[in-house]
């Protein structure tokens, strides 16, 4: 939801710019729900131990994220000159 508002804020009025955001929302809305109505054939053929494997690649994602987040957030507050 940030990365939306973020990137309608970046279009400054710019309809044809807010359009391609917009339309890719529904896309990724729609390849999501897409994912979710074939969450368990996905998770048949993936199998258990794939399953294992996307659910800790998700979690260095995640962590990776989580560290960016704080590293910005410290170099924005000024505690740190970069």
């Amino acid at each position: 939801m940030s990365a939306t508002i973020l990137l309608m804020a970046n279009t400054e009025g710019n309809l044809a710019l807010q359009a391609i955001v917009v339309g890719s929302l529904l896309v990724i809305l729609l390849v999501t729900f897409i994912s979710m109505l074939l969450a368990g054939l996905i998770q048949r053929v993936l199998g258990v131990t794939g399953m294992h494997v996307i659910a800790r690649i998700f979690g260095v994602l995640l962590c990776a994220l989580a560290v960016q987040f704080i590293f910005d957030g410290i170099l924005q507050s000024g505690l740190i000159n970069a």
